[in-house]
């Protein structure tokens, strides 16, 4: 050391390295004049020292460093396990573990001391929404902050590849159905947009129907690509439902195969409500007057019936002559079980002639789901006559031969239909009839000897005395 002016001095340090020490604890002395070459007033206070403990150094590293996946969607997770280990002959004191995508910091953890030889086992949690996208380096920082003097200081950190991918969100849109009311023996069409709104594409998943907590079907469902969908439709018979009001779910990824962004959605429901099936008939039906001539007219008289085991709601009535229609009735509901009574007048004019087929048809326009649909028409038969009408034949222009004096033959006219009478005749232009002719020399032709008839000539036969 150089010289030192009175009352001065000089500033220093000395470095001394762990491997120059025994270990333990150790004094380390600083000695001044330490040959004694310098003559002093006071010789005793040359020396002082410092404690300083030397130990072996540890060795901090990560070992046994696993992730549960190695591909996960951005709303998965991954479990990392690993050993916070100290594979140095010297313990390691308290220090920090980092966790980072890459150079990006995710996590910090004080962790406790670890004794030379030694572990602590750990677990970190980390959500695909931390990381970015595509294979990302997961890196486990070992004394992160350099506090401890290690053996090795190149083998703190470890990395596993975690494959981050943006996640399917599988759903159900667009649901309609295509009746909210329908009857036992009816169906029911669910039309449906089975959809991905995610921003990566679904594989292939199940689709199930539920009536309530009911399974009714199940479908495998192709795969989705992401912001798209696959129209579809399934057909439900009532017969499949319970009665009443019933919640039918269609439930998207059903056995949860696919990670999406959102699981909640996945279900969705309308409501069908579901009712036993009437049975409009036409019971008791009977005519009044069976056979009537065209100026008549005929009475129907018949029940309006609901035989099945749902309420009837308002329908049509129609009657019917063979195929023409005459009448059209709305008819009001009908309870299960129950009937209406009912009567309708027909007049001979609006009837063909002969014997008439009268159709009443229950729901004739179609409008209520029946449990049988072949009964709703029953028919009875009217006879309907001509109205009797006095014909005359017209003689006008006919020669009567002068060797048949009592037979007026009318040839060439319906078979050669001819009358026959029983005293002498003249024939007379019907043109030259007036009202001032005598009545008296008009013969009344008898009903037995005259076939009377009508052609498009238009002829009467009239008979003079």
């Amino acid at each position: 050391m150089g010289s030192v002016a009175a009352g001065s001095y000089r500033s220093a340090t000395v470095t001394i390295k762990g491997s120059e020490l025994a270990v333990g604890t150790r004094k380390i002395y600083l000695v001044a004049d330490a040959d004694k070459q310098i003559t002093e007033s006071n010789e005793d206070n040359n020396k002082a020292y410092r404690t300083v403990t030397v130990s072996n150094p540890p060795d901090l590293c990560i070992k046994d460093y696993i992730v549960t996946s190695t591909s996960i969607y951005k709303n998965g997770s991954v479990k990392l396990s690993f050993k916070y280990a100290n594979q140095g002959s010297g313990t390691a004191q308290a220090s920090v573990l980092k966790v980072y995508d890459g150079n990006t910091l995710l996590r910090t953890f004080s962790m406790g001391s670890v004794a030379a030889g030694s572990y602590r086992s750990a677990t970190v949690t980390l959500q695909g929404s931390e990381l970015g996208n595509g294979a990302r380096k997961i890196y486990l920082v070992a004394d992160a902050n350099k506090q401890l003097t290690e053996t090795n200081e190149d083998n703190n950190k470890a990395y596993r590849t975690v494959t981050v991918t943006n996640v399917p969100n599988l759903c159900i849109q667009d649901y309609e159905v295509s009746s909210t009311s329908i009857y036992k023996n009816g169906s029911v069409k669910l039309s449906f947009k089975y959809a991905n709104t995610g921003t990566n594409a679904a594989g292939v998943s199940v689709l199930k129907v539920y009536d309530g907590n009911t399974l009714l079907r199940t479908f495998s469902m192709g795969s989705v690509a992401a912001g798209s969908y696959r129209s579809a439709t399934v057909t439900i018979q009532g017969s499949e439902l319970g009665n009443g009001a019933r919640k039918i779910y269609l439930v998207a990824d059903a056995d949860k195969k696919i990670a999406e962004s959102n699981e909640e959605n996945n279900k969705a429901y309308r409501t069908v409500t579901v009712s036993n099936p009437a049975d409009l008939c036409i019971q008791n039906y009977e005519v009044i007057s069976p056979s009537i001539d065209k100026s008549g007219s005929v009475q129907l008289r018949f029940k309006y019936a609901n035989k099945g085991s749902g309420d009837a709601g308002a329908s049509i009535l129609k009657v019917y002559d063979g195929n023409t229609l005459l009448r059209t009735f709305s008819m009001g509901s009908v309870a299960a079980g129950s009937y209406r009574n009912a009567t309708v007048t027909i007049q001979g004019s609006e009837l063909g002639n002969g014997a008439r087929k009268i159709y009443l048809v229950a729901d004739a326009d179609k409008k209520i789901a029946e449990s049988n649909e072949e009964n709703n028409k029953a028919y009875r038969t009217v006879q309907v006559e001509m109205q009797s009408e006095e014909s005359y034949m017209d003689i006008t222009d006919w020669q009567l031969p002068s060797s048949e004096q009592n037979v007026i033959d009318i040839a060439g006219w319906q078979d050669s239909v001819c009358a026959e009478f029983a005293g002498g005749l003249e024939l007379a232009d019907f043109n030259q009839l007036t009202s001032s002719t005598p009545l008296a020399q008009m013969a009344s032709l008898s009903s037995e000897s005259l076939f009377t008839e009508t052609d498009e000539r238009n002829k009467s036969l009239l008979i003079l005395a």
